[in-house]
Order: C-alpha cells, then structure tokens, then sequence
C-alpha cells in the first residue's frame, strides 16, 4: 500500500501541470487579490489549411452576400432587357413570321424548279425578303438605332417580293388582276413597314430622353 502511494506521487510530480498545482496557484491569486491563472495552457491544436469557426462563418457570409449581390445584378439586367413596349413584342413576331414565310418559300420554289415560271426570280426576291427580315427582327427586338432603316429597307425588298411574283409568270398564263393585287399588296407591306419604323423611332427617342 506504502509502495502504491509513494508511486502516485511520482506520478504527479512528474505532470507539468497537475491538479495541485492548480489549485495552490489559484489559492494563491486569490489571496493577492488576482486573477488565477489557467494552470494548463491550452495548446494550439491549429493546423495548415483548417479555418476557425468564426472565419468560416464570415467566409459563408460573405460567399452568400456575393451570390446575392450577383443575384439581384442579373435580375436586374434581366428586367431591363425583357422591359420592352408592347408593340415592339409584337412587331419581332411578325418580322420572326415574315422570315420564316420567305425563307419557306425560296427553298420550296428552288426544290421544285418548275418550268412554267421564272422560279429563280422569286427564289432570289423572297431569300432577300427573308434576310432582311431576320436582320431587321435581331435590331427590332433590342431596340437599335438602325431597326427604322432596316425596316424601311424590308419594307421595300417585300414590296419587290409582291411584284416579282406576277413578273415570274409569262403573259400568256398570267391572271387578270394579278397585277393589281400585286401592287396593292406591294403598297401595303411598303406603308406598313414605314409606319413600323416610325414607331420604332419614337421609341428609340423616348428612351433616349430618359
């Protein structure tokens, strides 16, 4: 029994920090009138590449705070691009229709080649009316300073489609009063058009404006 007491207090005096200790330290501050002191330092147990907890939340914070922030910019960029007039809306799809009926009709008129007709001139006009078309839809739809040129200059491209057709057809199988339904249709594509690009210019100036 004297043997296993005589080796516990080798024990504790080989600890550097035991529990003793502590307390005769303490007890010791608290008579001087001070703080005891921790008798067992903690030790740093930080390594390389591990982050605290406070820095990792302000790390989360702050990656929240970004993709909010990068959020709220693509809203809104997001709502001053699809922030557009009715008109201008509606406008993109009929020139979107008016692109696709042409580039249908060339490609129908150059698959079937008939003979009976200059189907080349038609082919030549409605690809023409098709691209012009498609350019004035792409400045149409994003508001630009050339969408009213580029829609007078379809305008008059689709005037040219109207009057190729009875111009592709000889005399002799050409309908009465196909001249005049082309020209009338040529009118009021051409006037339409202008009056679209019209529209789009004061658009184009109120935004300006503001």
């Amino acid at each position: 029994m004297a043997f296993a007491v005589e080796k516990t207090r080798r024990a504790n005096r080989r600890l550097p920090c035991s529990h003793s200790q502590g307390t005769r330290q303490g007890q010791s501050l608290a008579r001087r009138g001070g703080q005891p002191a921790n008798p067992c330092p903690k030790r740093n147990f930080r390594r390389k590449g591990v982050v605290s907890l406070p820095g990792l939340a302000m790390f989360v914070g702050n990656g929240r705070c970004r993709r909010c922030a990068t959020r709220i910019q693509r809203w809104s960029n997001l709502s001053v691009t699809i922030n557009r007039p009715i008109g201008i809306q509606v406008l993109s799809a009929l020139l979107t229709i008016y692109t696709m009926a042409g580039f249908l009709l060339a490609i129908r008129t150059t698959i079937e080649r008939d003979d009976r007709y200059q189907w080349w001139l038609i082919a030549a006009a409605a690809a023409a009316f098709a691209l012009a078309s498609g350019v004035a839809t792409q400045a149409v739809w994003g508001v630009q300073k050339r969408a009213p040129l580029l829609l007078i200059t379809c305008g008059a491209l689709g005037s040219a489609l109207c009057l190729a057709l009875p111009a592709a057809v000889p005399d002799a199988a050409l309908a009465a009063g196909m001249w005049r339904a082309a020209i009338q249709g040529a009118v009021l594509i051409f006037a339409f058009l202008a009056l679209a690009a019209w529209y789009v210019r004061n658009v184009i100036r109120a935004r300006a404006r503001v």
